[in-house]
């Protein structure tokens, strides 16, 4: 992922839409060039409330805490579910902000290790269901009244650092300016509705490759996702990318 791009163009463009500064066909035009599948995302009305969007001043600052925005009201009123317009900006993420890793990929055959993002495959670390190596840092619960899984520490086998990156990462710690979130994490939602469940600057993906080559846990993982995330992750810290995870966004 293109940080800079992400949080300098993209991100901004995306609440100029949501504040009635910008059409979504412009936006469209600039950051969908090669069109998407579905064919009708400027059918949708796009639109935050202004005392919402003042929480996300221009220039941005990420990253943006789930905790904080989850305690604000107007962001509560806002983000009370998963809703269809943050297709657009997954669409827009793809095609505009991300980044195919410099080499050839080793994973090139798997299915979960590209993603559509128009006219070319984006590299990606997916999964069908769940990260389950993250079952050698967390223990994992279901809750079936708010169809969440829950995640919480495992007091051996894994830094807290490395805890802490990974529920960045991939555990709704952190929001996306102008899409839901949930009202509780770390979780990981057991529905298919997209949403973005995290992500990291490129320093932050430095640490997480530094921490996990140090990480005594990766000895009880027995998944064969987790190779394809080491080599994306390993990858994007030596051409300083930063990472993003959109669920149900394969």
């Amino acid at each position: 992922m293109n940080w800079k791009l992400l949080w300098e163009e993209v991100i901004p463009n995306w609440l100029s839409l949501l504040s009635n500064a910008a059409t979504p066909a412009e936006f469209y035009a600039r950051y969908v060039p090669a069109g998407d599948m579905y064919g009708d995302l400027l059918e949708d009305h796009y639109f935050a409330p202004a005392k919402y969007l003042r929480l996300f001043d221009i220039p941005l600052h990420p990253p943006y805490c789930r905790a904080k925005f989850h305690e604000t009201a107007d962001c509560r009123g806002y983000c009370q579910a998963p809703d269809s317009i943050s297709y657009l900006l997954e669409v827009a993420i793809k095609q505009s902000a991300s980044v195919n890793l410099i080499g050839d990929d080793p994973y090139a055959g798997s299915y979960f290790a590209s993603t559509d993002g128009g006219s070319v495959k984006i590299q990606v670390a997916g999964t069908k269901n769940q990260y389950r190596f993250l079952e050698a840092a967390f223990e994992v619960n279901w809750n079936a009244e708010t169809k969440h899984y829950e995640y919480s520490r495992r007091s051996k086998g894994t830094s807290a650092q490395l805890q802490e990156l990974f529920e960045s990462l991939f555990l709704f710690q952190r929001v996306i300016p102008g899409t839901w979130f949930p009202s509780e994490s770390p979780i990981w939602p057991g529905y298919d509705d997209l949403s973005f469940a995290g992500y990291l600057s490129p320093i932050e993906v430095e640490c997480l490759w530094t921490e996990m080559m140090h990480w005594e846990g990766c000895s009880t993982v027995e998944y064969d996702l987790y190779p394809l995330f080491v080599d994306r992750v390993k990858r994007a810290a030596t051409s300083g990318l930063g990472l993003l995870t959109i669920h149900a966004g394969l």
